[in-house]
């Protein structure tokens, strides 16, 4: 096999008068492989998207902890009625 599609950019070491394996010239086998542009992109509209999230579950989290101070009977009642509103109402929404 005379051509490696991602190893283009790699001469082997007896051509350049040394002894080993092929060393690359340059990263160039890093953008045949991952297109960084499309990955930035996503990175981008990612971001946004995991911060809401982790927003969202941390407004009940925090209740949650703030009831656990109080005693087990309040913690019960406040995950109680957290599960209540996530699968009745978040989920609709």
């Amino acid at each position: 096999m005379t051509s490696a599609p991602l190893l283009g950019g790699c001469e082997p070491a007896d051509a350049k008068g040394g002894e080993g394996e092929a060393k690359p010239s340059s990263p160039a086998w890093l953008h045949r492989l991952i297109d960084t542009e499309e990955a930035w992109a996503q990175l981008q509209f990612a971001v946004p998207m995991v911060l809401t999230n982790m927003s969202y579950y941390g407004i009940p989290l925090v209740s949650v902890m703030f009831s656990g101070h109080l005693g087990e009977a309040h913690l019960a009642g406040a995950m109680l009625g957290n599960s209540c509103a996530t699968v009745t109402g978040y989920a609709f929404v």
